[in-house]
C-alpha cells in the first residue's frame, strides 16, 4: 500500500511538475508577447513622434515655401511695372525721335530757303569794311527778319 501511495504521490508530483513546467512555458511566452507589444507600443510612439516632427518641419516649409512664392510674384509683379515703364519710355523715345527728325527735316528745309533767299539777296561781291551800326549791320538785321518769316511760311 506504501509503495502504491508513493508511486501515486510520484505521479502526481510528475504531474504537477510537469504542470509547473507547462504553466511556466506559458508564462514565458505570455512575458514574450507582452514585452513584444511593449515594443511595438514604444515604436509606434517613437514613430507618432517622429510624425509630428516631419508635421511640424513640413508647415514650416509650406510657410517658408508661401513667403517665398510671395516674393516671386512681388519681384514678377515688379517686373512687368518695369517693363511697362520701359515701354512707355520706347515709344516716348520713338516719338522724341521722330519729333526730332521732322524739325531736323523742317530745319534742313528752312536752311536751304534762307541760304536761296541770302543768294537772291546777297549784295555786290566787293568787300567792304563794317562799323557797328552802319548799312551792312541793317543788312544782316533785315535778312535775319527776312529769315524768320521765310521760316514762319514753312509747313508745319
Amino acid at each position: 500500500l506504501a509503495d502504491n501511495q508513493a508511486d501515486e504521490l510520484k505521479k502526481l508530483a510528475d504531474n504537477q511538475a510537469d504542470e509547473l513546467a507547462v504553466e511556466h512555458a506559458k508564462q514565458a511566452a505570455l512575458r514574450s508577447k507582452v514585452e513584444a507589444v511593449e515594443s511595438r507600443a514604444q515604436q509606434a510612439d517613437e514613430l507618432e513622434e517622429l510624425a509630428n516632427k516631419q508635421a511640424e518641419e513640413l508647415y514650416a516649409l509650406r510657410a517658408k515655401n508661401a513667403r517665398v512664392i510671395g516674393h516671386a510674384n512681388m519681384l514678377a509683379d515688379k517686373l512687368v511695372a518695369e517693363q511697362a515703364k520701359q515701354s512707355a519710355l520706347s515709344s516716348q523715345l520713338e516719338a522724341a525721335t521722330k519729333k526730332t527728325n521732322f524739325f531736323k527735316a523742317k530745319l534742313g528745309k528752312a536752311n536751304e530757303l534762307f541760304r536761296a533767299h541770302q543768294r537772291r539777296h546777297q549784295p555786290s561781291p566787293q568787300p567792304s569794311p563794317q562799323k557797328p551800326g552802319s548799312e551792312s549791320d541793317d543788312k544782316s538785321s533785315k535778312m535775319r527778319i527776312s529769315f524768320l518769316s521765310v521760316l514762319a511760311k514753312v509747313p508745319h
